[in-house]
């Protein structure tokens, strides 16, 4: 029986996320927060389902490469159990530093979203001042074909190379 019934956009996702974290089944959530002074998204460990207010999985934005930072979480064992939310390019660098043991997945579950590209940091924060309607809307955006960056700006150079916006669902948990 799925937790719950229905996802719609980053509403449905986040609730989806806090059952996931107040029914025990992670004890932590790597996914990107809107930081205090509310001008960009940084990914962020929640452990706590009330943390997940601001946050944003489909942010289009990578201040530092997901990757890493899973690195950095998995280089030793907690014992904690851990959900990694990455765009598509994330997931598969993840994929990678597991082949050379520099990732351990042993309590970690993946979790992609598709991604239509993503901006510079710098860009970015421009964005979220001027068009939050725009972030708000980016997931629908996607869903309904529109992956065309916001006028006046462009997506990073590595997204309009991307043939894969989405990710092989045999890969993500």
């Amino acid at each position: 029986m799925p937790i719950i019934n229905k996802l719609s956009g980053v509403e449905g996702v986040l609730e989806y996320l806090k059952k996931l974290i107040d029914n025990k089944i992670v004890d932590g959530i790597l996914i990107p927060k809107l930081n205090s002074a509310k001008d960009n998204y940084i990914q962020t460990l929640v452990s706590s389902s009330k943390l997940l207010d601001n946050c944003n999985p489909f942010a289009p934005v990578i201040p530092v490469q997901t990757g890493r930072i899973a690195k950095n979480l998995t280089f030793t064992d907690s014992g904690k159990k851990l959900l990694i939310i990455a765009k598509p390019c994330e997931i598969k660098a993840i994929i990678e530093l597991t082949k050379f043991k520099q990732v351990n997945l042993e309590n970690c579950y993946l979790f992609a979203v598709d991604c239509a590209g993503t901006y510079e940091v710098n860009d970015f924060n421009e964005i979220l001042k001027n068009n939050k309607d725009y972030i708000d809307n980016y997931p629908y955006n996607y869903a309904n074909g529109k992956i065309e960056p916001i006028e006046n700006y462009s997506f990073r150079k590595s997204c309009y190379i991307c043939d894969k916006p989405a990710i092989n669902q045999e890969v993500v948990d």
